[in-house]
């Protein structure tokens, strides 16, 4: 989108890429420092905001031609942060209630990611024209899911009870 819409030539769509992934790392530096605070539901709520902020730049950005290809290169760059808050708080918040099944409930949280991620794509691609709005469009769908997620999560968690106190060894007589 970037080259054919607007333009950018390959190291110019380079360095806008790269400002894409620096705000990612923003994003999960950001949610380091402010997980102890805030708990993990409180950066996730922080991260789902700048998800949708970055969708509606992106949106705006798009259907009014504001900013250009930086407006789109920024509103990707907040939508990156946004991930890089959501991310890492929801990949442990689905591994907590099965500590004991950490790589199944892992792999399962990444198939219905990529699961998701293929539908959203699809869609986009179908509908992919000439200009940018698809992006910013499925940019803009997406955005709730990850709240959707830890929703769910918390409300078909299984219940755990008290653990079993342990038996001392009996002596040998």
């Amino acid at each position: 989108m970037l080259t054919a819409v607007y333009g950018l030539t390959p190291v110019q769509y380079g360095f806008s890429f790269a400002f894409g992934v620096f705000g990612y790392i923003g994003g999960t530096i950001l949610a380091q420092r402010l997980v102890g605070r805030r708990g993990m539901d409180g950066v996730i709520a922080l991260g789902v905001l700048l998800l949708a902020l970055g969708g509606l730049l992106m949106l705006g950005s798009v259907a009014t031609g504001a900013g250009g290809a930086f407006g789109v290169v920024l509103s990707w760059a907040v939508y990156a942060c946004g991930v890089g808050l959501v991310m890492p708080q929801a990949q442990a918040s689905v591994m907590m209630p099965f500590p004991e099944r950490a790589g199944a409930a892992s792999s399962f949280s990444g198939l219905c990611q990529m699961l998701l991620s293929a539908c959203v794509g699809l869609v986009v691609g179908m509908s992919s024209t000439n200009s940018s709005s698809p992006r910013a469009n499925g940019s803009m769908r997406s955005k709730g899911s990850p709240r959707r997620k830890t929703r769910l999560e918390r409300v078909h968690a299984p219940r755990r009870s008290a653990p079993r106190a342990r038996r001392a060894p009996h002596p040998e007589r």
